[in-house]
């Protein structure tokens, strides 16, 4: 397995700040650098020198789960996904976080990946866990998982099948599937009708946790929609490519609606930019008890 430098630090400050920043992409340095006073907090920054964390460890049928998460658990960067979900476990002390809304403000950013590893490290944790993919204009989760997508959410919305008959039970122990379905002709409709509120609630009775995949905000409205329903939204950015005023646009977006932004999940972070000094530190990858030492990079400030 190729090194990874992978970043699972917490940090007490947003991404997003018009003040803080300089026009142009943000970036990681810029980011730890300036830390703005705001509320929020970014849950953990990830980061991968590929476009997306599966792709490091190579291509590979859909069918074969290649999904970091799934194919190489002890990684670093699945240990970043499980410091995420811990994260997002203790994010709130007054009302426990449920049903999870992650968008970005444009394509290509991660929040698939991120939906999908995040369901899976749930999932691992012991929990109940439905992933329901609501991107129908782009729907990709079944791909991942290498799922049919011929009945799904929007089939059950207008009544040609149940919950039961489309909901896919995977090899993940605790893990579920809603595909996204028929790509309806008004996806941001059916999305808001009472009759998807209501569905998200029967659903809060049989599962513990409830991950939806939204389309990018700034694109369309449904993130925006979905994330009136939900405990709390995750905003998805991509470390040197999202636009500052995209991601603050983003931001006011869900500010708007008055959802609960979770945090910032900062993707595709190169630690090798000035500003971060790399070290090596061991973890344990056992196979079967052998407790095997192997050598993976974090990035330190």
């Amino acid at each position: 397995m190729p090194t990874i430098k992978t970043h699972i630090k917490t940090y007490t400050l947003l991404a997003i700040n018009e003040t803080a920043f300089p026009s142009g992409p943000l970036n990681a340095v810029e980011i730890v650098g300036h830390p703005p006073p705001l509320k929020y907090k970014i849950l953990t920054l990830m980061l991968s020198l590929a476009n997306y964390v599966q792709n490091i460890f190579g291509g590979g049928k859909m069918a074969e789960l290649n999904i970091v998460t799934v194919k190489h658990p002890k990684s670093p960067v699945s240990e970043a996904y499980r410091t995420l979900r811990t994260n997002i476990q203790f994010s709130s002390f007054d009302k426990r976080v449920r049903i999870i809304v992650i968008t970005s403000p444009g394509p290509g950013e991660g929040k698939t990946t991120t939906s999908a590893n995040m369901s899976v490290t749930t999932a691992q944790g012991g929990n109940k866990t439905l992933l329901i993919d609501c991107d129908m204009r782009n729907p990709k989760e079944h791909k991942l998982f290498g799922l049919s997508n011929k009945i799904g959410l929007s089939n059950v919305l207008v009544g040609e099948v149940s919950f039961e008959d489309a909901v896919n039970e995977t090899d993940i122990e605790n893990l579920h599937i809603l595909t996204s379905g028929t790509r309806p002709p008004n996806p941001a409709e059916l999305l808001a009708s009472d009759k998807m509120k209501k569905f998200l609630e029967e659903l809060k009775l049989k599962f513990e946790y409830i991950i939806i995949d939204t389309p990018p905000i700034i694109m369309v409205t449904d993130a925006q929609v979905l994330a009136q329903y939900a405990d709390g939204c995750l905003l998805v950015i991509s470390s040197g490519e999202a636009d500052k005023d995209a991601a603050i646009k983003a931001k006011e977006l869900l500010e708007r609606v008055n959802a609960k932004i979770l945090g910032v999940v900062l993707n595709k972070l190169d630690t090798s930019s000035k500003g971060y000094n790399g070290y090596y530190y061991h973890y344990y990858y056992g196979e079967a008890g052998t407790g095997k030492k192997k050598r993976g990079g974090v990035a330190s400030k």
